[in-house]
């Protein structure tokens, strides 16, 4: 139980201040609890969006002969033919993957391994090398 809070006295928000910046990718502010006056106690709070401005389906070019891919990335996951690719992740605005199987390589045109960083929402994605306007 916090400082300043009893199990007779639920910890209860009585106030809570949040900044945004304009990247929409972190938040830091503070909150009240305990008593709605000075007798309240302050915790300081910081956290990471788990990227929902990169949650969407992407268009992955192809180059020469190779066809474009279709890759869909949702709750930090990469999904290809409805499937989770265990071998990939996204952190923070980045899509970072290795040790890819060489059937999700072909299929998408990524390197074994790789990350994409996504840049924020509205903007394309850039990748080492690589070109990928979000798609929806």
């Amino acid at each position: 139980m916090p400082p300043g809070c009893s199990e007779d006295q639920p910890v209860f928000p009585y106030r809570l201040a949040v900044a945004l910046p304009s990247s929409l990718d972190r938040a830091e502010g503070a909150i009240l609890v305990g008593a709605p006056d000075r007798k309240g106690v302050v915790y300081g709070l910081r956290g990471e969006y788990a990227s929902p401005e990169v949650n969407g389906y992407y268009s992955l070019a192809g180059g020469g002969e190779r066809p474009s891919a279709v890759i869909r990335i949702f709750d930090g996951a990469l999904y290809l033919d409805g499937q989770v690719v265990e071998q990939a992740a996204v952190r923070a605005r980045n899509l970072v993957w290795s040790d890819l199987p060489e059937a999700v390589c072909e299929a998408t045109g990524l390197p074994p391994s790789g990350t994409l960083e996504f840049n924020p929402p509205g903007v394309d994605g850039v990748g080492p090398g690589r070109s990928v306007p979000p798609g929806a």
